[in-house]
């Protein structure tokens, strides 16, 4: 049967290559009324991504009169749409085009690699970063073995200080790895109360002050409005803020500047979290909300990263309806933006 309500279909003149019909599915997937389309088949042909492809299989049937099938996509409305899609030869006049949406399927598809590729790189964290200590200390531990069996006992002293203070640095890297994994891959029921935002950031930067006083980090917040409310879950813009500060704390040099900034816009409230520190290098600035990539770093004092910090603040961004964005400049640091709808 030609029509149907899933698929798109359209019937071409073979000789001008003129759209001479399309179904309702059409005009309901691209908001066009079909004989506008008609008229102007570049009101669709102009939202193809790749509209050379298109034309190049369009050309092919109508010279050679053979089907032919292959990928097709649009950009609908800041969304991209995906289809099959399936030329064949009617009869001597005209030609069918078959567009079946599997957008949900390739959705499902990217979800899958994306999950593969996280699971792939949390194995190599666990298989690297993780191993890494271990394999110190068993390297101490054999000194201690021989200082002891020599008398050293010195020598042995310093080796378990060593160890323990290597074990106390394992240990926060396994609860700060299980902790993360937990945090990103679990679903983060949403609890929207009335909360004052001031007071939610000057706990947050309280609760990093003892974090922050080995680089002797000034934190400025000298907010305008001391009575902000907004409507937010306040476990995860916490969560949230504090990732980013975190972040921030991380890759500031010594006696830097943290500058925090809150402000009521048109449609959102902004929280801003600028640092002077390290820019996020241009290669990886794709790629930083992305968990266990190889664009982790070592913050300026060394920091170990798990490489999944702002990945979680954007997952629970997005659950929660917020949105995050930064902006990162060489020599002058990097700015994150938190804005909560209202």
């Amino acid at each position: 049967m030609l029509d149907s309500s899933q698929e798109i279909f359209l019937i071409y003149e073979k000789k001008t290559l003129k759209i001479l019909y399309a179904n309702q599915r059409l005009e309901e997937v691209f908001q066009i009324p079909a004989h506008s389309i008609y008229e102007k088949p570049d009101l669709m042909y102009e939202k193809m991504i790749k509209k050379n492809t298109f034309q190049s299989h369009l050309e092919q049937i109508s010279q050679k009169n053979q089907s032919s099938d292959f990928s097709l996509s649009f950009s609908l409305n800041d969304k991209i749409l995906y289809f099959n899609a399936f030329f064949f030869p009617i009869d001597s006049k005209s030609i069918g085009l078959r567009l079946t949406d599997v957008s949900e399927k390739k959705m499902t598809e990217q979800k899958l690699f994306e999950s593969e590729k996280a699971r792939s790189r949390l194995n190599y964290l666990i298989g690297h970063d993780l191993k890494n200590p271990l394999v110190g200390i068993k390297g101490l531990s054999d000194f201690i073995h021989s200082d002891l069996k020599n008398n050293n006992l010195k020598e042995a002293e310093q080796s378990i200080s060593f160890i323990q203070e290597a074990s106390r640095n394992y240990l926060a890297i396994v609860e700060a790895v299980s902790r993360s994994v937990k945090l990103y891959y679990s679903d983060f029921p949403l609890e929207k109360t009335h909360n004052c935002l001031i007071a939610l950031i000057e706990s947050c930067i309280l609760s990093f002050r003892k974090q922050s006083e080995p680089k002797e980090i000034e934190v400025i917040f000298e907010p305008e409005d001391e009575t902000l409310i907004a409507d937010f879950d306040l476990t995860a813009l916490k969560e949230i803020f504090s990732q980013i500060f975190s972040n921030a704390l991380k890759f500031s040099y010594k006696k830097g500047k943290i500058i925090l900034s809150i402000e009521k816009k048109e449609r959102f409230i902004e929280i801003s979290v600028a640092d002077e520190g390290i820019a996020i290098p241009e290669s990886i600035k794709n790629h930083i909300f992305e968990p266990f990539t190889d664009s982790k770093r070592l913050g300026t004092a060394g920091e170990h990263s798990v490489g999944i910090g702002l990945a979680i603040a954007k997952r629970l961004a997005l659950l929660h309806g917020l949105e995050i964005d930064f902006e990162s400049e060489e020599k002058k640091g990097t700015r994150f933006m938190i804005r909560i709808p209202y």
